[in-house]
């Protein structure tokens, strides 16, 4: 019984690093830089607030982090991607929830959704939608930081 376990530890293992050569051979090729990656800022809204937009991630999994300014340059607020998620046909449009760090208005309400649509002549501009309850919050546009 004793020779019986090592020999099956022994094809579990050969088993296992089998299915991890697999899995590893199975991935696909990296892919040249995603087009919604990179550093935005948007221009002053009717409240004369700036905000600077970081989008970071791959094909599955984004990291948007915004930062809201007043009129005088100061931080007011900021904010996280909660959830999201890219669509379009040419994967432009990145979807998703904001979650409050620190809301730059009071007012605001929590949770709402919003969608950034990059420009499709220029990739380096993009705007964005906020929405509660299908009731537009603010809207925007964005020019690429380079």
């Amino acid at each position: 019984m004793c020779a019986i376990r090592p020999r099956r530890r022994l094809v579990g293992l050969a088993i296992a690093v089998g299915c991890v050569a697999f899995i590893s051979l199975a991935a696909p090729p990296a892919q040249a830089a995603e087009p919604v990656v990179g550093n935005y800022h948007a221009k002053p809204g009717a409240d004369g607030m700036t905000q600077n937009w970081m989008v970071t991630g791959e094909p599955i999994f984004w990291k948007i982090k915004i930062v809201y300014f007043d009129k005088a340059g100061q931080e007011i607020g900021s904010a996280h991607a909660a959830t999201a998620t890219r669509k379009g046909k040419s994967n432009d449009v990145l979807d998703f929830v904001i979650q409050w760090d620190k809301k730059p208005d009071p007012k605001w309400p929590d949770y709402p959704k919003c969608v950034m649509k990059l420009d499709e002549k220029d990739k380096d501009k993009a705007t964005f939608t906020t929405t509660f309850r299908k009731q537009e919050i603010q809207t925007g546009e964005l020019e690429r930081v380079k």
